[in-house]
């Protein structure tokens, strides 16, 4: 969620909280190895970040969604897509 946390701030909290997590700076993400159970990470549960396969990371910000734009994600469940438009917008 870049709306509460940057790439780099997160990958210090998650590694605090015991994840192995390493930054993608140039896809703005992270990369997380060995069996996690997120919901039970602080981080998680304060909404500072949400779960999204690299691909489709990719695809929502190869569409470069602007501010007033009005764009419509067919395949969005669980809705990680809609929020990443959303937080690009």
């Amino acid at each position: 969620n870049t709306l509460r946390v940057s790439a780099a701030e997160l990958c210090g909290i998650l590694n605090g909280e015991g994840v192995n997590a390493a930054e993608i700076p140039e896809e703005n993400a992270l990369s997380v190895s060995g069996g996690i159970d997120i919901a039970s990470l602080e981080s998680y549960k304060k909404g500072l970040f949400f779960v999204q396969d690299l691909a489709c990371q990719r695809s929502i910000a190869k569409l470069q969604p602007k501010a007033g734009e009005r764009v419509i994600v067919l395949c969005a469940a669980p809705g990680g897509k809609s929020l990443a438009a959303a937080l690009l917008m």
